[in-house]
């Protein structure tokens, strides 16, 4: 049994979302706390009734406490080995880590693998971690312990790079760096295409996993069609489009360090391929003309990740005119939400939305989204 002097107890009828399994505590639902509770310390959480509910890391905020565990369990090395080894295997069994044609997947998802504030993305042999609570980050030793007994010889580096996800008001001074190894390769291979992972100076981890399935289908997308790649970042969608067999691809970001790794990964995967064109420019203001009969666009309107331009709206209304001019038109979202999109696309042409994209295992996000006119 786990007995801690800190406790949270929670408002009358607060313990419902609980009882359902959901892995965060909300400031508003707790009535008092015991002991004298830090960012980063192990909480207990107690129903009005004096029950325990669960056991999690406290944090200042709106989401007060992020739930490790639902039974009243030490969380000590063997918790953090248990819940890193169960997320290994389960990669494993979907395929993901024993194949000669991909060596990157998404180990660690945070809460969909009861590892709420910890992302961990496997890149050929390095491990590049991500803290996302002050309380993971305080873990760091215990968690690289356990990623190097779970992965074994298959792990040469592990990479934290978690300066700019951690709170900046907590008093802990996070700096990026590696907690084990080191590498000096940064190629990484997805379903048998290559690219370059900038995890030192690159957008999140370096690169986009949880987006694999919307390359791949996207690819599926792109045959003998001409492919503008808005807000490109390092090409990822540009290379599989160019698989699929399109005519051309242009790239647009305005990172000119994005624009040179999509030329680099272009370069790694189709040498010689003049079908690609990049550009280092604002997306806002970059136009294809629109005299094809079929295009397709994949463009991100998500500002939070940083991707190209903080006026997204305005680029997506711009690019779906021109779409809108040919005959028929596909666009492909990364992230999308319907309030931008119906500002942007005053056409009902271009309504009612499509197909849903299909949900990565080790990255469960639902957000591409094709549009046929």
């Amino acid at each position: 049994m786990l007995h801690l002097m800190n406790k949270i107890i929670l408002k009358p009828g607060k313990d419902r979302s609980v009882f359902r399994y959901h892995p965060w505590i909300f400031s508003g639902a707790i009535a008092k706390t015991e002991g004298k509770l830090q960012e980063g310390d192990l909480v207990r959480v107690y129903s009005s009734d004096n029950q325990y509910l669960a056991t999690g890391h406290y944090q200042i905020g709106s989401i007060a406490v992020r739930i490790l565990t639902f039974e009243d369990e030490e969380i000590g090395y063997s918790f953090w080995l248990q819940r890193i080894t169960a997320a290994y295997h389960m990669r494993r069994a979907i395929g993901l880590t024993d194949r000669a044609d991909n060596d990157t997947f998404r180990l660690i998802h945070g809460e969909g693998d009861n590892l709420p504030g910890l992302v961990v993305d496997y890149y050929a042999g390095v491990a590049v971690v991500q803290f996302h609570s002050v309380g993971m980050y305080l873990e760091r030793g215990n968690i690289t312990r356990a990623l190097l007994e779970t992965l074994g010889d298959r792990l040469t580096a592990i990479y934290d790079k978690s300066e700019s996800t951690l709170p900046y008001k907590a008093a802990i001074d996070p700096h990026n760096g590696y907690l084990y190894g080191k590498a000096d390769h940064f190629v990484a291979q997805e379903n048998g295409l290559k690219f370059n992972v900038d995890w030192l100076e690159g957008q999140k981890t370096g690169f986009f996993i949880d987006q694999r399935e919307n390359r791949h289908l996207l690819e599926k997308y792109a045959g003998n069609k001409q492919v503008l790649n808005m807000f490109c970042y390092t090409g990822g969608f540009s290379f599989y489009a160019m698989r699929g067999g399109a005519r051309s691809v242009h790239s647009v970001d305005v990172s000119t360090r994005a624009i040179e790794l999509a030329k680099q990964n272009v370069a790694l995967n189709f040498p010689g391929d003049r079908r690609h064109e990049a550009f280092a420019e604002d997306p806002e203001i970059k136009k294809s003309k629109p005299e094809t009969a079929e295009r397709l666009t994949a463009f991100s309107s998500d500002t939070s990740s940083g991707c190209g331009t903080q006026r997204p709206h305005r680029a997506l209304g711009g690019t779906c005119v021109l779409l809108a001019a040919a005959p028929t038109a596909t666009l492909c979202f990364r992230r999308w939400r319907r309030s931008l999109l119906l500002q942007a696309i005053p056409s009902p042409a271009l309504l009612p939305f499509g197909q849903q994209g299909p949900t990565p295992a080790d990255g469960p996000q639902r957000n591409c989204q094709p549009f046929t006119e």
